[in-house]
């Protein structure tokens, strides 16, 4: 099989089920597990500056008027005053880190760098904190990936050789 058409592969597997979808395709494309795990987590850790980046300019630009931009920052801070206070989120706030693992590490399309990256954002964490967490769900992630799909991927590559 040609680089260029392995390339696609991953490319295209990656746009229809993300990071599992890279790991299948590979299994079956008879690409050997190591390669695989270190081409993923390529994948995940060139995604979190460009993720990182497209969220802070977001940050800046002020599409709504100013009357609505004051209301919704009075909203905010009337919000997060109130769950300050509350004890539950007291002991939730102690789980933050565990949230954005496991918001990494989940195979399901929605979940992954994307949305760890946005509530790492949400959460005002440190950015290398917050890489170091994500990056510790996609390890995870991935491992867990190609342990679950390594039999099944070599017994149908098997059945086409």
């Amino acid at each position: 099989m040609s680089v260029l058409s392995l390339i696609g592969i991953v490319f295209a597997s990656y746009l229809a089920a993300g990071r599992v979808g890279v790991v299948a395709a590979c299994l079956i494309a008879g690409i050997k597990p190591y390669q695989i795990f270190l081409m993923v987590i390529f994948i995940d850790l060139f995604q979190i500056p460009v993720y990182g980046i497209i969220l802070e300019k977001s940050r800046w630009h002020k599409i709504l008027p100013k009357r609505l931009q004051k209301w919704a920052q009075h909203r905010s801070q009337k919000i997060q005053s109130r769950m300050e206070a509350s004890p539950l989120w007291r002991r939730i706030s102690r789980f933050q880190p565990a949230a954005i693992v496991a918001v990494s590490l989940l195979p399901f399309r929605g979940f992954g760098i994307f949305s760890a990256c946005i509530l790492s954002f949400m959460l005002n964490l440190n950015r290398i904190f917050a890489t170091l967490l994500i990056m510790s769900g996609s390890f995870i992630g991935t491992l867990l990936s190609i342990l679950v799909f390594y039999f099944p991927a070599r017994w149908i590559d098997a059945l086409f050789a």
